[in-house]
C-alpha cells in the first residue's frame, strides 16, 4: 500500500533545517581556510635563475629598503596571501548525535557537520574548518574533512553532511 506526503511537508521541513542551520542557538559560524594564494612580492626583483627574491627594491613597492633581504617576502620572492571565508553549519559533537542521524561508529574527537548544498564545494575545497564560538579563542580546534561530502534531507539536495576529523 504506498501512500504520498503532502507536498508542503517539504517547504516545511526545509524551513526547519534553514532555522536550525542559521540560529545561533544550535548553527555555528565556521572558518573555512582555503591553499594560500601565491604570487609574486610586490616589494623586490624576482630572480629568475633562482626563482626567489634578488634582494633588491622594486620601485612602487610597499616598503622600501636598500640592504639586506626584503623585508615583504624576507627573501622568498613570493608572498602568500591567507585565503578564508566564514558559513554557518549545524554541528554534531557526540557520537550519540551521530547515531540519532543513522551514523554509526564515528571515532572521538571527530564532529558531524550538516549545511547549505550552496556551500558544499567550499567545504570539498577548504583545507580545514574552525568552528566559530566561545571557546574557539581558547582551543583554536582546527578539522579536516575524513569522508564524503553527501547530499542530505528527503532527496531535495539542499543540504550536505560531511565528517570532520582533528587536525593534528
Amino acid at each position: 500500500m504506498a501512500f504520498t506526503l503532502p507536498s508542503d511537508i517539504f517547504a516545511q521541513y526545509q524551513e526547519i533545517v534553514d532555522e536550525l542551520i542559521n540560529n545561533d542557538f544550535v548553527g555555528e559560524s565556521c572558518q573555512l581556510t582555503y591553499p594560500e594564494l601565491k604570487s609574486d612580492c610586490p616589494n623586490c626583483i624576482l630572480n629568475s635563475a633562482t626563482g626567489k627574491s634578488s634582494n633588491k627594491y622594486q620601485q612602487g613597492g610597499p616598503i622600501p629598503f636598500t640592504v639586506g633581504v626584503c623585508p615583504y617576502c624576507r627573501g622568498a620572492g613570493v608572498f602568500s596571501t591567507p585565503q578564508v571565508e566564514v558559513i554557518r553549519l549545524r554541528v554534531y559533537w557526540t557520537n550519540k548525535d551521530f547515531r540519532k542521524l543513522g551514523f554509526v561508529d564515528v571515532p572521538n574527537g571527530n564532529i558531524m557537520v550538516i549545511g547549505f548544498m550552496s556551500d558544499a564545494a567550499k567545504m570539498k575545497r577548504c583545507t580545514d574548518v574552525m568552528v566559530l564560538n566561545d571557546m574557539s579563542n581558547v582551543f583554536n580546534l582546527k578539522y579536516v574533512l575524513s569522508g564524503e561530502v553527501l547530499p542530505w534531507g528527503f532527496g531535495h539536495n539542499k543540504y550536505f553532511v560531511a565528517q570532520l576529523a582533528r587536525k593534528a
